[in-house]
Order: structure tokens, then sequence, then C-alpha cells
């Protein structure tokens, strides 16, 4: 446990040290949620059992307990850190406008690897968006099965 909190804070000592940024639009925070859940569900063996999106400014990121792999993003880049990736710095991996570009905005939500067809749910933080047919569905339809 303490060797994880020493490398959560390592890592946003050095995260902090190397970044100045504004704060993120709410559609970029979506993005940035949708590109992780999308890593999750296309390369589970880094990014194993759905991880809550955390945020120390200037990044979002997430923390892999079993492989010791962190994704993050910040500035409209995507980076990891841990396991294959190395410890010592944050690695750049793609934009966030050129990963969109390859994988769309909707792009799953967690551990979600086969989706039901004709559904499409997006997760912003503790919101998840579920629509069908271009319809939005309320809570309230979804837990009576409207």
């Amino acid at each position: 446990m303490h060797k994880n909190l020493l490398r959560l804070f390592m890592l946003i000592s050095v995260l902090s040290s190397l970044i100045v940024s504004s704060p993120g639009s709410a559609q970029n925070n979506a993005d940035i949620e949708n590109i992780f859940n999308w890593a999750e569900n296309n390369f589970a063996q880094f990014f194993p059992n759905h991880q809550m999106t955390l945020n120390a400014e200037p990044w979002h990121y997430r923390f892999y307990p079993s492989t010791g792999i962190y994704i993050g993003a910040r500035d409209e880049q995507i980076f990891v850190l841990g396991g294959p990736f190395g410890n010592n710095e944050p690695r750049f991996i793609i934009t966030v406008p050129d990963l969109l570009a390859q994988i769309g905005r909707d792009s799953g939500v967690p551990a979600c690897r086969n989706p039901v067809d004709g559904f499409t749910a997006i997760q912003n933080d503790h919101v998840v968006n579920i629509t069908s047919n271009g319809q939005c569905f309320s809570r309230a339809m979804i837990i009576s099965g409207v």
C-alpha cells in the first residue's frame, strides 16, 4: 500500500514538473474517458479491471495495480508509464484528436468487451449516457426496463 502511494506521489511530482496546462473542457473529459475505456477494452493485458479516472491537474489518469501501469492524458496528448513502458518518465503515445480519428468518439464503456447491438453507452465521470437509434433513455426508463 505504501509502495503504491509513494509511486503515485512520485508520478504526480514528475508529471507536475513537466507540464503547465489549462483546465480541460467537458468534451475533452468525455473524450479522455472514451479513450481510457477503449484502451481497457482493447489492451486488457496492460489495462485490466476497470479503474476510476483520477485527476491531478493537469493530468487525468488511471492506475492499474495488477500491472503497475498508468495511462494519462494532458494537453490533448495520451501517455503511459510503468511496466514495459518504463518508470522514468511518461511515454507519449498519440494525440487525443489523432486517436479519436482512428477509434471514433463512441468507443465503449468500461469492461464492455461485447456491446449490445444498437446501443451506445458513453461514460463521463459518474454519468453514463445510453442511447439507441438516436433516442436518449432516462434513468427511470432504464431501471423500469421501458
